[in-house]
This record gives C-alpha cells, structure tokens and sequence, in this order.
C-alpha cells in the first residue's frame, strides 16, 4: 500500500508519533488490534534490512479504514 505525499495519517514509530506516513514506499499492511494497522517494508520492521521499526497506524476515518481492509484484501489474493 502506497500513501500520497500529502497524507495526514497518524503514526508511532520507534516511541515517537509523527503524522503523515512516508511516501513512495510500497508498505505491507496488516492488523494489529481492532483499530490500529501495522506498516512493515524494507527499512521499516522487516527482519535482516537496517532501518526503522514498523509503523504503527491508528486514528483511521471509516473511509481510510476501509482502504486498508481492502490492501489486506489484495495482498491475501497475491499470496494465494
């Protein structure tokens, strides 16, 4: 899942909070409890890649909410 540059979506990363998840990455979404995402790529909380720690999604609207169900979705068909 990829975000627009101007995004205003809330985030923690490594015991801090930011807001607007990075852009041009093509992120790994999955669920972490009824309201928060995590966001995994290379450089961000995948294992043997130096960088960051995974994101930490949270504070969705029904509508951004709902495109995240839909790139969980998506990446279970790849799988399959």
């Amino acid at each position: 899942m990829k975000f627009r540059i101007d995004n205003q979506i809330r985030y923690g990363q490594d015991h801090a909070q930011y807001v607007g998840v990075p852009s041009g990455i093509d992120f790994y979404v999955q669920p972490f409890s009824e309201s928060m995402y995590t966001l995994t790529a290379p450089g961000y909380g995948l294992r043997g890649d130096y960088g960051n720690g995974r994101l930490y999604v949270w504070g969705l609207t029904s509508q951004q909410r709902k495109r995240f169900e839909k790139a969980i979705c998506e990446q279970q068909k790849e799988v399959t």
